[in-house]
């Protein structure tokens, strides 16, 4: 079957259409199926991750669970 011309597309044969891959931490993010090679390909190049940002904690309140601490005597 066809070969595409773009990175991250390539053709399937089961579905008969144009699969579009893109790569984000590392590490290959599905994006989508289409019915032409140049969608798959704008919709990769247009790709935007939905967690983008870094998240910060706050550890001052942060609670831990007593359950699973041990004390030096449990050894």
């Amino acid at each position: 079957m066809p070969t595409s011309r773009f990175k991250g597309v390539h053709w399937c044969n089961r579905r008969n259409k144009w699969i579009a891959y893109a790569q984000h931490n590392k590490k290959c993010v599905y994006v989508g199926q289409y019915d032409s090679e140049e969608d798959a390909h704008n919709a990769r190049t247009s790709f935007v991750p939905k967690h983008t940002t870094k998240v910060k904690i706050d550890v001052g309140n942060m609670q831990t669970c007593t359950a699973f601490t041990r004390s030096i005597d449990d050894y």
